[in-house]
């Protein structure tokens, strides 16, 4: 009876700190998601297997200049800025 006790008590103490901890990663990835969305720096995430983008913030959708749409069917490559075309001549 007394291990059946313990038992329960481990298992509730357990789920407690299981939520606990799903709670600190649920607002750890929305501090990343906010500051990703919002620093005005050019930031992109890349799928390393074929260098798709996964991801872009709205300042680098904004300086390249193509629609989410587009960006997602785009690699680095076959993405540049009229910027670097105007350095090459």
């Amino acid at each position: 009876m007394v291990s059946l006790a313990l038992e329960e008590s481990n298992r509730a103490h357990s789920e407690q700190l299981l939520r606990e901890s799903e709670a600190r990663s649920r607002e750890s990835e929305e501090r990343f998601s906010t500051a990703f969305r919002l620093v005005p720096l050019n930031i992109t995430i890349l799928r390393l297997r074929d260098a798709k983008f996964v991801e872009a913030n709205d300042a680098f959708v904004r300086w390249l200049g193509l629609g989410r749409r587009e960006l997602s069917a785009a690699t680095p490559r076959s993405c540049r800025h009229e910027k670097d075309f105007s350095q090459e001549a």
